[in-house]
């Protein structure tokens, strides 16, 4: 039995060597698909062995990487990759042709330098060739600083959808990668097609968010919470009740005089229905004094209760109208509005339907009044007098002109 199972012991451990020199075999086998001869960063041929290659990469900057390479073996599925410590995911790939053994290829990539980075930064640039038959991975260092002056938009948060009539509502995040302070930075917000823009005022911003990065023991004097390489602003943008339905552009511009910067995004704008105005007679005659009496009727299309007021504008007429109009959806209103002079003349009554703070229909009215008004209590009262004594002659006259019976006629009546 022990002897038994110190053969089982000896079996695993040559089973466990044999993995580890497997392991290792393919291990340093794959370094020698290839023989890296020179990595070009932009033109420059990178340092080997750790060195720092010294060329100065803009943040933010697309740079051309090139390598040249010796394939020790044939290979397939091969594929080129180069990438920023950080940003493997933002990595430039490209696939190649089949390798053949000794032969000499020089592919290309475009790699974007991250702007993310500090006013002056070394990064790590991998470089790495993969294939059917094993990888290589090289690593190099560079030195990455900021342009002088830049501005990113770093978010924008927006509703992808809102409707016609409502108001949308943008936040802007804005930062400075450059390596210089930048002063009195805005940021417009815009959807040209249906003319709207509003201008946000971000102040200045600093080139780093923290004293210390730039002045490493030297900030007594300043207050590092007054750094800011990046601020948010808010809007909002007004969409016009009779915006039609579709897919409009919103623009992001971030300016200052030493910068700019531009992004889009696509918001859509659904409608609720429109709003209309109706009047049925818009002119009227009257005589002075009189009440000329219009009316408005109000249809909301849409699919929501609206609140209306009445904008009313008509000099030398006193206007009776209601001040809010309440109107369920899909439905109509009716009102009455009255206007009054008091001398001969032609008015004219102008209402603005208004609705979230937007005119959304206008109704031109006018009064033609005739007749002068009798307004005076002194003309009022002698009329009257007049009209009394008028009544009184004539019963007077009625009463004289009456013929007396006579002694004859009254004693016969006896009989």
């Amino acid at each position: 039995m022990e002897t038994k199972m110190k053969t089982n012991l000896m079996f695993v451990s040559l089973l466990a060597i044999l993995v580890v020199v497997l392991a290792a075999s393919f291990v340093s086998a794959a370094p020698n698909i290839i023989n890296v001869k020179e990595v070009y960063i932009d033109g420059m041929e990178a340092s080997r062995g750790g060195g720092i290659t010294k060329i100065s990469l803009a943040a933010g900057d697309t740079v051309p990487i090139k390598v040249r390479f010796l394939s020790l073996t044939d290979a397939e599925d091969v594929e080129i990759s180069a990438w920023f410590s950080g940003h493997k995911s933002d990595k430039a790939v490209k696939e190649l042709v089949d390798l053949r053994e000794n032969r000499t290829y020089y592919p290309a990539l475009a790699l974007e330098v991250p702007s993310d980075v500090e006013p002056e930064e070394k990064l790590r640039l991998y470089v790495e060739i993969d294939s059917d038959a094993g990888s290589k991975e090289l690593e190099y260092f560079v030195e990455v600083q900021r342009t002088p002056y830049n501005l990113e938009i770093v978010s924008v948060d927006v509703d992808n959808r809102v409707e016609a009539g409502e108001k949308a509502e943008v936040e802007v995040v804005v930062k400075n990668t450059g390596r210089h302070e930048l002063d009195d930075v805005f940021a417009l917000v815009r959807i040209p097609e249906l003319g709207l823009e509003k201008t946000i005022w971000l102040s200045d911003l600093d080139e780093t968010d923290e004293c210390w990065d730039l002045y490493p023991g030297g900030c007594s004097d300043v207050d590092d919470d007054d750094w800011e390489d990046a601020k948010s602003g808010e809007t909002t943008l007004k969409i016009p009740t009779d915006a039609e339905e579709g897919i409009y552009e919103l623009e992001i511009i971030a300016y200052n005089d030493d910068s700019e910067v531009r992004e889009v995004r696509n918001i859509v704008v659904a409608s609720t229905g429109a709003s209309e105005v109706y009047v049925l007679d818009a002119s009227k005659t009257v005589s002075a004094n009189e009440k000329a009496i219009y009316k408005l009727t109000i249809v909301n299309k849409g699919n929501e209760v609206k609140v209306y007021s009445l904008d009313v504008d008509g000099e030398g007429l006193s206007v009776d109208a209601p001040s809010i109009v309440v109107v369920e959806a899909g439905s109509s209103e009716t009102v009455e509005l009255s206007a009054v002079a008091t001398e001969e003349g032609t008015y004219n009554l102008v209402v603005n339907v208004v609705s979230d703070d937007e005119i959304i229909g206008t109704a031109n009215l006018s009064a033609r009044v005739e007749g002068k008004s009798i307004t005076n209590p002194v003309v009022v009262l002698s009329i009257v007098l007049a009209v009394i004594f008028v009544v009184l002659l004539i019963v007077l006259i009625v009463l004289l002109t009456k013929k007396p019976e006579t002694e004859e006629e009254l004693s016969e009546s006896y009989y």
